[in-house]
């Protein structure tokens, strides 16, 4: 079975990636972390600027501007939406059950509310 993306993608279309960030493209943690995901998906064969599309987006912390940015992000129509941080997961969950989301660094996502069970997530996740 293909991942989602490959089979929600368009032939000859790069998959579209949302990328949220709770932090400013400024932050010293922030290249870091781009180069981390960027070099997951191209282990997994998806290679930005081939067959799949980054967009980016900096929260800085902002809740108002986490919302403007949750909803810029799903207005760009992505297969998937990478998120960092509980509010821009909060944000992005008050505006869309449709669009599959992976979020990162986020503290007690069941307790947040943010999923329903843990038992779906892979064994080296819950370690």
């Amino acid at each position: 079975s293909l991942p989602f993306a490959a089979r929600a993608q368009q032939p000859g279309q790069p998959a579209r990636v949302g990328v949220l960030m709770g932090i400013s493209d400024s932050d010293p943690e922030a290249a870091p972390r781009v180069d981390a995901l960027e070099k997951g998906l191209s282990d997994l064969g998806w290679h930005k600027g081939r067959n799949i599309k980054l967009e980016y987006r900096w929260t800085a912390g902002d809740p108002d501007l986490t919302l403007v940015l949750a909803k810029e992000i799903i207005e760009l129509k992505p297969n998937v939406i990478v998120v960092h941080s509980s509010p821009a997961v909060a944000a992005l969950r008050k505006l869309t059950s449709t669009i599959p989301m992976v979020f990162v660094l986020i503290a007690d996502p069941l307790g947040s509310g943010f999923v329903d069970s843990l038992a779906h997530l892979p064994d080296v996740l819950l370690q």
